[in-house]
């Protein structure tokens, strides 16, 4: 132990090896299983028994003819493979009975945000942070505010999870072969299921001098070459250039401003009745807890920029290409605005990498005692921030239904006029459905 990480403090946390392994495991599998709960009881009964959008004529009807795989669990769809997300289609329809699939596809998602978060907090097990800080860095996972609008609950939204996961993943060091192969699998998973993460690529190189770095960054050339080969077979149409003063207001509404507010009608509100200049001052706390985690450090620096860096890529990438008239913001009437704007799941990485801000200033702060006292109402703050956001996903899109189970139910009662026919079952939102043969539906 040297004399530095003496001074930082680690001295008065430090035990023998194994049990502290045996304590991080642990820890790490609370915060999982807390955290799927979580996730699970941020939506409402309906919307955990209704099954969304590409969940069904895409990973559902795939798991169901096997032969439209081309490329089994990297076929594209769109100009991008989703592995993790047609993996666990093919598994649930599989072993689950057909009436409780969509409740299923909610569970297995929830479980991963679950050991997104669980991943999390091991992963920063050697940062040098303060427990508090990493505990914040995990509940972010599942307790952003805007995770509740189509994220959560459905395996067509599971690669935000995954993306928010990538740069933890790409810059941990393992420290035994094992580790090391299960930190490519988890990586060729990520970059198989999601194509921004090849934004943090980079990080795949540092500590690449030990060999035990070298599957994860094999896993991940290899994942790339699925993504960029999926990519140019794709044939997505590209809507218009938008504003750059929409790719501006919209960040700011939706990334800093809404991940304090919670609801993007309470957002567009209040710039309403404030102005625009209220979205821009929501990001100061965020950059406050940036400068704390980042002064007096240049490899602390650089973290925060790259940080701060993707949360804006990452925005402007996604805004751009999904970019509808609906969206120029600055043409906004303030009654527009105070009706409410449609929140964008293109921002839920980006608020949850400000927020990763906050789980770094507690986690640095704890560490030194004359700024534990602002860590402590930090951290107070932040979870009161997250509370007020944890609300129940109740009501519109998924929340009105209509309920699987339910569809199933009246299809079985069709069938059995015609066993060797087929049936539409409606999905969320209209006019999505998935096509199930009745045999599957009798069977």
């Amino acid at each position: 132990m040297t004399a530095a990480s003496i001074r930082d403090g680690d001295a008065r946390t430090w035990e023998p090896p194994h049990r502290g392994a045996r304590r991080e495991v642990a820890l790490a599998l609370v915060v999982a299983l807390t955290a799927t709960a979580l996730a699970w009881f941020r939506m409402s009964s309906v919307a955990r028994g209704t099954m969304w959008a590409e969940d069904g004529p895409v990973f559902s009807a795939r798991s169901l003819d096997p032969s439209t795989q081309t490329a089994w669990i990297f076929t594209p769809y769109d100009g991008y493979t989703h592995a993790l997300s047609q993996l666990i289609s093919d598994l649930v329809w599989a072993v689950v009975p057909v009436a409780d699939v969509a409740a299923a596809f909610a569970l297995a998602s929830c479980l991963v945000a679950g050991c997104v978060a669980g991943l999390v907090f091991a992963l920063t097990g050697p940062w040098r942070l303060h427990i508090a800080g990493r505990l914040i860095l995990a509940a972010v996972t599942v307790a952003v505010p805007n995770a509740t609008f189509e994220v959560l609950g459905n395996l067509a939204n599971l690669h935000w999870f995954l993306l928010w996961l990538a740069p933890f993943l790409f810059v941990f060091r393992p420290r035994t072969w094992t580790a090391s192969a299960f930190t490519a699998v988890g990586v060729l998973l990520v970059v198989t299921s999601e194509i921004q993460s090849l934004l943090f690529a980079p990080l795949i190189l540092l500590g690449i001098r030990d060999r035990r770095k070298i599957p994860p960054a094999a896993a991940l050339a290899i994942g790339a070459v699925v993504q960029l080969l999926a990519f140019s077979q794709g044939s997505r149409t590209r809507g218009t250039p938008p504003d750059w003063l929409a790719v501006i207001d919209g960040y700011f509404l939706h990334a800093p401003l809404t991940g304090l507010t919670g609801v993007g009608q309470g957002s567009s509100a209040l710039v309403a009745y404030v102005g625009w200049d209220i979205a821009y001052a929501a990001i100061l706390p965020f950059l406050a807890c940036a400068l704390w985690y980042a002064w007096g450090s240049r490899r602390r620096a650089l973290t925060v920029a790259a940080i701060g860096a993707a949360s804006v890529i990452l925005w402007v990438a996604g805004f751009a290409i999904n970019y509808d008239v609906s969206f120029d913001y600055p043409d906004f009437t303030d009654g527009d605005l105070t009706r409410g704007v449609a929140q964008l799941r293109y921002a839920i990485v980006p608020t949850m990498l400000l927020f990763a801000f906050v789980g770094l200033a507690v986690g640095r702060g704890m560490l030194h005692r004359t700024a534990r006292r602002a860590a402590i109402a930090v951290t107070v703050l932040c979870a009161a921030v997250l509370l007020a956001g944890f609300h129940v996903a109740d009501g519109g899109v998924r929340g009105n239904g209509p309920g699987w189970a339910a569809g199933i139910e009246s299809a079985r009662a069709e069938c059995q006029g015609a066993p060797d026919g087929q049936v539409d079952i409606a999905l969320s939102p209209s006019p999505w459905k998935l096509t199930v043969p009745c045999e599957r539906i009798l069977g």
